[in-house]
């Protein structure tokens, strides 16, 4: 279907006022839980914004261009080509669709470059449909004209890197490496944003060392009192994904361990939800 396309215009609208989910750099290959896969392009990005499951491939060179990647389930092929004539009515009174002329693809796919039925921007559009044995990539790339027959190359780079496996349960973070993520970072409780009341924080600084800043509940249940107040050491994570440990190995006192949880891009030591916050000023506290 083209309900990519209707996507693709109120996100450009939107991207600036969230966050993406999920970045990914050049080289970098990308599963979804259909099982397709695909290799970021070079020189390129890969951004899952929050709240979508439409993919975005951005050039990291300025050139006015994106492709869009949206996976469905599988379809007759003539029904496909049916909705591309019919186009989407984007809702001003204009709609996009296909110029009319759909080509087979290798593999089984289909192809054809997109218009808009009253020209209201120079930007030109081509849409290209890549299956497997139950679900469908479509790939569509909106650009200027001055950059679309180089951004369509690496569109068709990018669907020469995909390949299709098994579908299963996608695990966005199962490589995901806590000590990197946490190095230079000043980490507070939630309750410090929400009311003013600072709990915890927790410097943890690059050269392995921290500082921490400890009031009423500390970061452990049932946690001994010496802990409360300022105090310095050294950290250490252990174990990749979706959960890990953080080693608090304190100058004067016994080392802490606490648990670390990513879950749709919140984290949460020992169950209890903080903000990591990048700092500059660490171990200056």
């Amino acid at each position: 279907m083209l309900l990519i396309l209707a996507t693709c215009s109120s996100y450009t609208v939107a991207q600036n006022d969230s966050r993406p989910t999920l970045r990914f750099g050049s080289g970098e290959v990308v599963t979804a839980s259909s099982g397709v896969s695909g290799t970021i392009p070079e020189n390129w990005s890969g951004i899952l914004p929050r709240g979508t499951e439409l993919f975005l491939l951005v050039p990291n060179d300025g050139s006015n261009g994106e492709i869009y990647i949206s996976v469905q389930k599988k379809i007759p092929l003539e029904e496909r080509r049916a909705n591309w004539l019919a186009g989407l009515d984007l809702g001003n009174g204009n709609a996009i669709k296909s110029d009319g002329q759909i080509i087979n693809r290798q593999g089984g796919g289909l192809a054809t470059n997109l218009v808009l039925e009253q020209k209201t921007s120079d930007r030109r559009g081509y849409i290209e449909l890549n299956c497997g044995d139950e679900y469908c990539l479509t790939a569509t790339l909106l650009a200027s004209p001055q950059d679309f027959e180089r951004l369509q190359k690496v569109l068709f780079d990018f669907l020469a890197t995909v390949v299709w496996g098994p579908a299963g349960e996608y695990q966005p973070y199962a490589d995901f490496n806590w000590h990197e993520f946490l190095a230079g970072k000043h980490i507070l409780n939630k309750d410090y944003i929400l009311k003013g009341k600072s709990q915890n924080d927790l410097w943890l600084c690059g050269d392995g060392t921290f500082t921490s800043k400890l009031k009423r509940t500390g970061l452990a249940k049932n946690q001994a009192k010496e802990y409360k107040g300022t105090n310095k050491g050294t950290w250490e994570t252990s174990s990749m994904g979706p959960t890990g440990i953080l080693i608090l190995r304190y100058k004067k006192l016994p080392f802490l361990e606490v648990k670390l949880t990513i879950k749709d891009e919140q984290i949460y030591l020992n169950d209890k939800r903080h903000y990591v916050i990048a700092t500059s000023v660490c171990g200056n506290k």
